[in-house]
C-alpha cells in the first residue's frame, strides 16, 4: 500500500516530467559537468554488468544477462569529505528467462540499452575508499527480445536507485562496484490484472576508471 502510495504521488509523475523533459536534464547534466571541471575532478569508466529483473515469478526462471557500460563521471566538492558525482553511461542491460510448462521449456533472452544518467552523494575517506548514493534516470535507447524490436512496448524512461563502494589509488586510477535497483516498471501498458509481476531491472555494475583531472 504505502509503495502504491509514494508510485502514485512521487515516481509516476517524477517520470512523466523526465519522459518529457529529456533534452531538459541532459542540459542540466552538461551544467553540472561543466562546474565540476571547473573545480572538481572528472574521468571515464568501463566495465561489465550483470542484469537481470525481478521479481520472481512462479513457472519462470530469471538469470542475468552480462552486458558493457561505460561513459564519464565528475565530481565536485560539497563539503568535507563529500562530493557530488553525475555520471553519464552508456548500459547494456537485459534479462535471460526460462519458462516450464506442461509444453516443455522454453528460453529467450531480452537486451536493453539505456543512456543513464546517475546523480550520486559520494563520501571519501582518507584510505582512497569512498561510498556511493543516490538517484539515476535510464533514457531508454533500444530494446530487442529473440530478434524483435521490443522498445515500443517499454516505458522510455526509469527511475532506479544507486548504491555503491569504490577505490582511487594514488595513480587516479580505480575501480567501482554498485548495484542498481529499478523503481520503474519495464512494461509501458502493464495491467496488475495481467497475472504478472511488474518486472523492473536489477544490476550489478563492475567498473574500472580513470581520473583525468
Amino acid at each position: 500500500m504505502l509503495y502504491l502510495f509514494i508510485s502514485i504521488l512521487i515516481v509516476q509523475p517524477l517520470l512523466n516530467f523526465i519522459i518529457m523533459k529529456k533534452r531538459v536534464l541532459l542540459i542540466a547534466f552538461v551544467a553540472m559537468a561543466n562546474v565540476a571541471l571547473a573545480q572538481g575532478h572528472y574521468g571515464i569508466i568501463a566495465g561489465p554488468n550483470f542484469a537481470t529483473i525481478g521479481p520472481e515469478q512462479s513457472g519462470f526462471s530469471f538469470s542475468e544477462k552480462v552486458g558493457f557500460y561505460g561513459g564519464v563521471w565528475a565530481d565536485y566538492p560539497l563539503c568535507h569529505h563529500f562530493d557530488i558525482e553525475p555520471e553519464l553511461l552508456y548500459s547494456g542491460e537485459g534479462y535471460k528467462v526460462t519458462s516450464t510448462s506442461s509444453l516443455g521449456t522454453y528460453s529467450s533472452s531480452t537486451s536493453e540499452n539505456y543512456l543513464n544518467i546517475p546523480i550520486l552523494a559520494r563520501y571519501n575517506c582518507h584510505s582512497g575508499f569512498y561510498g556511493v548514493a543516490g538517484p539515476q534516470v535510464g533514457l531508454l535507447l533500444s530494446a530487442n527480445s529473440g530478434g524483435v524490436d521490443v522498445k515500443s512496448s517499454y516505458t522510455s524512461a526509469e527511475i532506479s536507485g544507486v548504491i555503491g563502494v569504490g577505490y582511487i589509488s594514488p595513480y587516479n586510477v580505480g575501480v567501482q562496484l554498485k548495484y542498481n535497483y529499478g523503481f520503474t516498471g519495464l512494461e509501458k501498458d502493464y495491467m496488475s490484472t495481467s497475472g504478472f509481476p511488474d518486472y523492473k531491472n536489477r544490476v550489478i555494475q563492475f567498473g574500472v576508471f580513470y581520473k583525468v583531472k
